[in-house]
């Protein structure tokens, strides 16, 4: 995976790249890109009106759902695993 810093969308198309076409699990260890996405999301305050915005998503890495997952424009993060490999339900 590339040292330089990933902008935009750049860290989704590396996602995909990673991601089974079929299942949409990841394919290999990405949390050098995970942690790239937590600092992503560290530098993108939310406006205050979605600060306590809560979604529900499920995990394509781990394939559980969850009810609580704090709302952010950039990223989905699963509380169960950590992956960034998420859609909302």
């Amino acid at each position: 995976m590339r040292n330089e810093m990933l902008r935009g969308h750049e860290a989704w198309q590396l996602l995909r790249a990673y991601a089974c076409p079929t299942c949409s699990k990841s394919v290999g260890d990405l949390s050098s890109l995970w942690e790239h996405i937590d600092r992503e999301v560290a530098m993108t305050p939310m406006p205050e009106e979605y600060r306590d915005t809560k979604v529900e998503i499920v995990c394509n890495d781990c394939n559980r759902e969850s009810s609580d997952v704090a709302f952010h424009v950039l990223a989905l993060k699963c509380s169960h695993c950590g992956s960034y490999n998420t859609r909302r339900t």
